[in-house]
């Protein structure tokens, strides 16, 4: 099983255990081969509870404490303790598409196949402790202000802003993600500054790639976000590697799996 971490908790100073999984080292099969990690999909029940399982034990956590969400593409983050996961389905705990907990031993995952992943980290004020958060940044959320609200929440957590840091994980990069004149009027109709993220593309009329991670990591740093670190991996163009729901749409009927990304307060 191959993981894409990166070393961005280090200046956090915390006992943070996290990951970026990939598609590799499951049981699924087909066009959920192998690692596929969400249980609301049309795969082998038996076979999703196995590849929960041996991701949670990558990072020295417990498949019965892990907290999903049904990513709906909002903006809504949670808070999340051992009594909300007690009581889920399949893991999902809400509909929402970011959530933070303070308590050791709750593994935040978040589900992607292209949006950006991001997990973050910061230190309460009153007594050093650590707080981890777990967004889905797809263009939606990322434009809405998911990133924002989690942000928010982390700061009434009595997180000091100071000590925030956060990871994007593997995701679309540019060169994969071509978009149309009305999408990038969306962004340009929010901020001028938004023209940066798109560049023409040489062979369709009034087509641009847009660079989600890039679009992302601006949003966190225009928060104050100082210490933000990001992947390169591009899960299209690493289809052997990610799931990617726009490489399944191109090459198949658009049906995939979801690989998971998670953090948790470790227990030691």
């Amino acid at each position: 099983m191959k993981s894409f971490d990166l070393n961005a908790f280090d200046v956090c100073g915390a006992d943070i255990s996290f990951a970026f999984f990939g598609r590799q080292g499951g049981v699924s099969e087909g066009v959920y081969a192998t690692l596929n990690c969400d249980p609301r999909q049309d795969d082998t029940a038996a076979h999703v509870a196995e590849n929960l399982k041996r991701v949670c034990h990558a990072v020295g956590g417990d498949e019965n404490h892990l907290a999903l969400l049904n990513q709906v593409h909002g903006t809504d983050c949670i808070a999340v303790n051992a009594t909300d996961i007690a009581g889920a389905t399949n893991g999902i705990i809400a509909d929402a598409d970011a959530m933070l907990t303070r308590h050791a031993g709750v593994v935040l995952g978040i589900l992607t196949a292209d949006c950006a992943p991001v997990l973050l980290c910061g230190l309460r004020r009153d007594d050093g402790r650590a707080v981890v958060a777990a967004a889905h940044a797809g263009w939606r959320g990322a434009y809405g202000g998911v990133l924002g609200a989690t942000l928010q929440q982390m700061r009434q957590a009595g997180v000091d802003p100071d000590t925030i840091c956060a990871a994007i994980g593997p995701c679309i990069q540019q060169r994969s993600y071509e978009v149309d004149a009305t999408f990038k009027k969306t962004f340009m109709t929010q901020a001028a500054g938004n023209e940066r993220f798109f560049e023409k593309t040489i062979h369709t009329e009034n087509a641009f790639y847009f660079d989600l991670p890039a679009y992302v990591e601006a949003v966190l740093r225009d928060a104050g976000v100082r210490h933000v670190y990001r992947s390169e991996q591009d899960t299209y163009a690493l289809a052997d590697d990610f799931f990617s729901h726009r490489y399944a749409t191109h090459f198949g009927d658009g049906i995939t799996g979801r690989q998971l990304s998670v953090i948790m307060i470790s227990t030691k």
